[in-house]
Formats: C-alpha cells, structure tokens, sequence
C-alpha cells in the first residue's frame, strides 16, 4: 500500500518518509568474528565446534560526538571450551591493540523473507564494525554459561595511558597537522587520522597556514584525544570555525571534523539531514515510539573568562560569537591561559585575540555535544542498520508528529474521529540532532532507539530565534527575553 504524506504532516520533512522495510518475515541476524572464532545468532552458531555457543542478544550504542562506541554481546556456552576461547582472545595489551582489533569485527542486521510467495528479499546487513573485547562476566546454571561479553573502540585504550613525548622541537618546529598524524602514528595504539571539512568531502585549511601553524607541541602527560584537543583548541580553521572528533569504527579511525552546524545568518534548512520521519503514522512509519522531555537549561556558558600571560599585560573577555547574539551569558565560563605553543611563532601582541578567538569557536563547534539539549527525545523505530557506523552522530532527521485522533461529536450529532490541528507543531521540526544511536537485538526483536535533541532559543540558539533554529520549520515561542539579565556585564 502506498503511503501519502502531504499537507500539515509534510510541511517540517526533508524528503519522503522512512517506510518499514519489505518482506513478512523479519528475522534479526548477528555476526561475530573474534580473530577467526566466528560466533553467530540461531542455527549452526558455532560451525568449528558445532553449535556449543550461539549469540543470544546484542546491543550496540554511542552517545553524543566525543563519546565512545559499546558492544555486549550476551553469549550461551555449553562447557568450558567455549569460554576459554573468549578468555583467551580478550585483548590485554596496549601494544597489539591496533592489530587485534583490525582482526576483531561484527555485523548485524535483518533476513527478510516472504514465505507466503516464496519470495526473498535482499538481506539486509550492516558494514563490517571493528571492536575490542575487553571486558566478561558470566552465571552459570544447569551447565549453561551465560557470557556477557563486552567491546570496546580503539580509542578506548587510549584512555589506559598518558602520552609523554613532545612533537617537534626548537631546531624543528613542526605544523599542527603533521604533529597530530606523528603523534597518533608513533604513540600505541596506533590510529589513522583524518580531517574532515565541514562538507563532508574533503580536507581543511587552518588558519595563519593551511596545515596549521608551527611550534613544539607539548603532550602535557595527557591521553591522546586530550592532548590533541589542547592544541586545536589554539586555533581556528581557514573559515574561522572550530572542530570536534568523531570515530570511525568502520575504518578504525578518528576523524577531526571541522564545525558543520548550520548557524545563522545561514538558513540551511535540510542540509546534514539523514532521513525523515512520521509519528503516529501507523504502518505507514517505522516509528515504534516518539518520548520527547522538556528541561529548559539555560547554559550559554563557555565563552566567559580572561586570558593572558607573563608576556603580555593584555586581557581579553571571551564573548559568545555573533551567531548566538543576543543570550543571556549563563552557564559556566571558560578560561584559558595563553599556551606555551604560541612562543615559537606567534607574535606576542597577538596572543589574547587569538586564544580568544580560538577559544569561541572551538567551543561553539563542541557545544552540542558537551552541552545537554533543552529538549531531547528518544525515537524508537524498527531496527536500521543504516546507523550502523555511528559517525552519522552530530547531523540530523526530520520528524512530524501526528496529533493523536480523538471522537468528536455525539447529542444530536455523528461522532467523527478528528484531530486538531493535524501536527505537533512544537514537536515536528527538521533539524532534530542525532545524538545517540542504540541498536538491541534480543529474543527475535530488533529495535533502534536514536536519542535526539533539539536546539532551543536563549539555552543553544539566539534569543530570538525559532525552535531548532532558521529554516528548521520549528515555531516562534514566547518568553524567551531579550538575551540580557540584571547583574550582567555588556
């Protein structure tokens, strides 16, 4: 049957809707392969030692852009040789981390099948992910072992060690690019790096030099991911916007992704969207359940603080930049003193401007995901593995809700089902962030819950400002103010 979305219900979606997929017969599927012991779902689960293990539940999830990536698998082992095998190819070294984990892969995703025409259908399978077991725990009872074996990312065992050597040094200093790839390339666990543009199809350009300026950089007996952070903090790109991280579980690689969000002036509307979505479409949707939760948190925070140094008598107040004027400055503040890297080719007189420019835009690019949304919510929806590699967290879906129908009428009148207005029209807007993605397969169910967030006025977005921001499709709303409060300093 087809499925027509028009009118009101249309009005805050991309594009057509997302259907349930075909077939009428669904059948989960999960795929293990643990450095050539393959483990699978249902039958003949365990081809090298007949069937004494079978995979009896996954669940896959990451949480906001600097997060990092979870796999359990619960696992049923007849004996002791199946659990030995696990105990044996958990990772336990920093060092052989990269090469186990290229070896170390899942996949999960449906069979779709209609029996009834004898029909198939193309199955539908997710990319190969590459994972670490690091962590068991098990209960045995009537001679069944319940596994539950836990994976992680690469960057994970990052966070096991601190890095202390310095990149370059005064006879050679070196760009901020180059030092980020030597430092992932001679610090174990080693890890490609790439450097996304905000267009997805590309590299950038740092500001001052392309391949960012030069110095000795400095670990500061901090993890990898912190110690980088500390230095692209110190700079812009070449189109004055911070970045972020991002992992690629797929390719097994971090990704410095350039500031993508959509701010005014820009009016991007469906820009960075994957996919749209109907609520309360019946079977016309894959929406099993929409629970959106209101929490107005006003932190504008992150902007506030001086910076300076013994070198200069300059002091610099970090504002919040013209694309979130006017908002009130709530929320923490963030200062930062001026860093050692600037000494080496800087100029003096322009430390503070720069740290404070530096300091705005890097925390403007991370705000959606340090920050908690004002309005956040969990779409619940029929397994899809097109969210399998999770670097699709930080862009955004559609969504329109469909007011429920309620029976009008009755006393002199026919009863009619109706409903007024026809959406949700606080709830459907086009620019709902991606934020998490929770894919859990148990007893033959498959089921993805993608956690949302939509951007506010006066907490994410400019006081005046729509909900989810210009072109989003989302209302005005009142009570918002002007961006200013009693006791502020302008």
């Amino acid at each position: 049957m087809a499925c027509n979305i028009s009118g009101d219900a249309a009005e805050c979606l991309c594009a057509k809707p997302a259907e349930p997929p075909a077939g009428r017969v669904y059948a989960p599927w999960v795929e293990l392969d643990i450095r050539g012991l393959q483990i699978y779902c249902g039958n003949e689960s365990l081809p090298s030692d007949p069937h004494t293990m079978a995979i009896s539940s996954m669940q896959y999830g990451m949480s906001r852009g600097n997060g990092g990536i979870t796999v359990e698998f619960e696992i049923l082992s007849e004996g002791s040789e199946g659990y030995k095998k696990l105990f044996d190819l958990m990772n336990k070294t920093i060092k052989l981390a990269p090469e186990e984990i290229k070896n170390t892969r899942f996949r999960f995703g449906w069979i779709l099948k209609d029996c009834t025409n004898n029909v198939d259908f193309e199955t539908q399978l997710s990319p190969w992910i590459h994972i670490l077991p690091v962590k068991m725990s098990t209960n045995i009872d009537k001679g069944i072992a319940k596994i539950k074996l836990e994976c992680k990312d690469l960057l994970e065992r990052h966070n096991d060690r601190r890095v202390t050597a310095n990149i370059g040094s005064e006879g050679n200093l070196i760009h901020l690019k180059d030092a980020i790839i030597q430092l992932c390339d001679t610090q174990d666990p080693t890890i490609d790096v790439e450097f996304r543009n905000r267009k997805g199809d590309g590299d950038f350009d740092f500001e001052r030099e392309p391949r960012g300026y030069k110095s000795v950089w400095q670990s500061n007996e901090l993890t990898l991911l912190a110690t980088i952070r500390s230095w692209v903090s110190t700079t812009k790109t070449a189109d004055k916007k911070g970045v972020y991280f991002r992992y690629d579980p797929v390719d097994t690689k971090l990704v410095i992704q350039e500031d993508d969000v959509c701010r005014k002036p820009e009016v991007c509307a469906c820009d960075g969207v994957i996919d749209s979505y109907v609520v309360n479409g019946g079977n016309c949707s894959p929406v099993i359940e929409f629970n959106p939760e209101i929490d107005w948190i006003l932190d504008a925070g992150g902007f506030g603080g001086q910076s300076g140094s013994g070198s200069t008598s300059e002091q610099n107040k970090a504002q919040e930049p013209l694309e979130l004027q006017p908002i009130e400055g709530s929320g923490s503040g963030n200062e930062q003193a001026i860093p050692v890297e600037y000494s080496h080719t800087i100029p003096q007189e322009q430390h503070g401007k720069m740290l404070n420019e530096a300091t705005a835009a890097n925390t403007l690019a991370n705000k959606p995901f340090d920050t908690a949304k004002s309005i956040q919510g969990e779409l619940v929806i029929i397994g899809d593995v097109k969210y399998a590699n999770i670097t699709d967290i930080g862009r955004y879906i559609s969504i329109s809700v469909l007011s429920p129908y309620k029976i009008d009428g009755g006393f002199m009148s026919p009863c009619t089902w109706i409903a007024k207005p026809p959406t949700n029209k606080t709830l459907s807007n086009k620019k709902w962030m991606l934020e998490g993605v929770d894919h859990q397969i148990d007893s033959g169910k498959f089921i993805t819950k993608l956690k949302v967030g939509l951007a506010v006025p006066n907490a994410e977005l400019a006081a005046d400002e729509p909900i989810g921001g210009e072109g989003s499709c989302g209302p005005m709303t009142d009570g918002t103010g002007d961006g200013t409060f009693k006791g502020e300093e302008v």
